[in-house]
């Protein structure tokens, strides 16, 4: 959405939006396993029959991910498992490794521009997969390589099949297979509300607005600091996010104004503007779960410079800063600002100028700061959590959890 920081990026995973920065698939990938094991894992939530009751068949959702994965559709998928959704892994990705020929020489072709022959073996894998699962939704995210042609034979054989896109991305980056697949899908997640009628122009036939959120589960509230933690990450900012000269350019001018800056992130010692610069203030790449609470809450403002090309959405950084309590200094977000308002949630910036004047106005308040950590926080888990766009996304589907359609198998 970020959407992030998603890994110790010692996995190498990306944080913004699903591999937006980067390899578009690293926000898919667990740690190493079986690729069969992934393909085939399932979480059943415990149900507590009741005396006499009939147990109702579960709802399910089959999620084109790895298992447990850092990312969007990971957190949809923590997510419906806390709604008692049975959630079952396919990572499409290894399933087209598995087609490659010629060897390692194959695989590194197939990882930037695999044949047309492994991509439809993939989808062919994928396309058994739901038939013998057959669950209710099908959801998928981002520019992933599933073919237009896949999901309509899925929709032949297993009519009951809700197919869902989580579009998490500015349009840019809407591929050719993705926009073929739009008339495919029977519901269209759209992170921004702008892109909506754009979206239903490019051939959706059912869009809704699904913004970026909080996951509960992996930035968990209960996160604490030892005092040698504190010290060694304290800040006066921290930004936790993949390079861009845009963003070495904020963190420059903070820096110019003697401000104390740290940065995690991929990519910022590759060709920096300032290697002097990015040298001081870059420690290592991208944090995940409790390891990036710790780094925003230790720090007194946390900035998120939204890619200009989401504008006027939000990132999944900007969700991510107030599920970690953080105080959010961000770049302007016209479809969340409404929601999080200047001077009650957070603060936004809109020129050089006003960045620097408001992160010193945030570093030198400490009143204001708590007022905004806290109302912050409040509102993000009070309807912007994961669970709240899982539970949204089952009734636009005319699904609840714990009960299915006849077609389930």
């Amino acid at each position: 959405m970020g959407r992030g920081t998603h890994s110790l990026e010692q996995r190498g995973l990306t944080s913004e939006k699903l591999g937006r920065e980067g390899d578009p698939q690293a926000r898919y990938r667990a740690p190493a396993e079986d690729s069969d094991a992934i393909q085939c894992r399932r979480h059943r939530p415990e149900f507590a029959a009741t005396s006499g009751q009939p147990v109702l068949p579960m709802t399910s959702a089959l999620l084109l991910c790895p298992a447990d994965n850092f990312g969007l559709l990971g957190s949809y998928g923590r997510a419906f498992r806390r709604l008692n959704v049975d959630v079952a892994y396919f990572h499409l990705s290894d399933a087209i490794q598995k087609h490659v020929k010629f060897d390692r020489i194959g695989r590194a072709i197939a990882k930037y521009l695999p044949f047309e022959p492994w991509v439809v073996g993939g989808n062919r894998d994928l396309i058994h997969q739901v038939m013998a699962l057959k669950p209710d939704i099908l959801l998928f995210a981002g520019a992933i390589p599933i073919r237009a042609g896949a999901l309509a034979q899925i929709k032949a054989a297993c009519p009951t099949v809700r197919v869902v896109l989580a579009w998490p991305d500015t349009m840019l980056n809407l591929s050719d297979n993705i926009l073929a697949c739009l008339p495919m899908c029977d519901l269209v997640a759209s992170y921004s509300s702008t892109a909506i009628p754009l979206l239903e122009r490019l051939g959706a036939r059912a869009v809704e607005w699904f913004p970026f959120a909080v996951d509960e589960e992996l930035f968990p509230g209960d996160t604490t600091l030892t005092a040698q933690e504190r010290e060694a990450l304290a800040s006066d900012v921290v930004f936790i996010g993949n390079h861009r000269e845009d963003r070495e350019a904020a963190v420059s001018n903070l820096v110019n104004a003697g401000l104390s800056v740290k940065v995690w992130g991929a990519g910022w010692d590759r060709s920096p503007r300032d290697p002097v610069l990015v040298g001081k203030v870059h420690q290592s790449n991208l944090l995940i779960g409790r390891e990036l609470v710790k780094a925003v809450r230790a720090a007194k403002v946390s900035l998120n410079a939204i890619d200009p090309t989401n504008f006027p959405a939000a990132n999944m950084r900007f969700f991510e800063q107030y599920a970690c309590g953080g105080v959010s200094l961000s770049s302007p977000c016209p479809e969340m600002e409404p929601e999080f308002p200047d001077g009650v949630c957070g603060s936004y910036y809109r020129s050089d100028d006003e960045l620097v004047g408001k992160a010193k106005e945030l570093v030198n308040n400490a009143d204001l700061r708590g007022r905004l950590r806290s109302e912050g926080r409040r509102r993000a888990l009070r309807a912007h959590t994961y669970v709240n766009r899982a539970e949204k996304m089952l009734k636009v589907l005319g699904l609840r959890p714990g009960a299915a359609t006849s077609g389930h198998g």
